[in-house]
């Protein structure tokens, strides 16, 4: 395996298992440990194609570092959680596809991607009524 990788080769995670006992392209899934603290499962035969940490390169969401709570606080306190059951908010990022319901602090209700909220969209009843105003 690469040296860079058997850098962040998680060892106290993998217990028994070492780098040297995988090949570069394997298939196993096992934890590494980035230079920026991270820790996260990847198959070797990912990483050896050039895969980083899931969290800094925004693939995952990382409760108090990429989740939208803590990127977006504002964007947070407009998440509709009783609309929102089966989606847990701290899995969730600001440049997500997920269609998601909302609530503005007028009580109004209405469903939108969450990259689009992120990008500047808020809620389409209060912005038709600025209109008419």
């Amino acid at each position: 395996m690469y040296s860079q990788l058997a850098d962040e080769w998680n060892y106290k995670k993998n217990g028994a298992l070492l780098p040297e006992m995988v090949t570069a392209h394997s298939t196993k899934k096992v934890w590494w440990k980035g230079k920026c603290g991270h820790e996260w499962q990847a198959r070797v035969g990912n990483r050896t194609k050039g895969s980083g940490c899931i969290y800094c390169s925004r693939q995952k969401a990382l409760v108090g570092f990429s989740d939208l709570k803590t990127t977006n606080p504002e964007l947070a306190n407009e998440w509709d959680y009783d609309k929102n059951t089966d989606i847990n908010i701290e899995t969730v990022m600001a440049g997500s596809n997920k269609k998601v319901w909302w609530r503005c602090s007028k009580g109004h209700e209405w469903q939108a991607v969450v990259y689009s909220r992120s990008s500047g969209t808020g809620c389409p009843i209060c912005q038709k009524t600025r209109g008419k105003e």
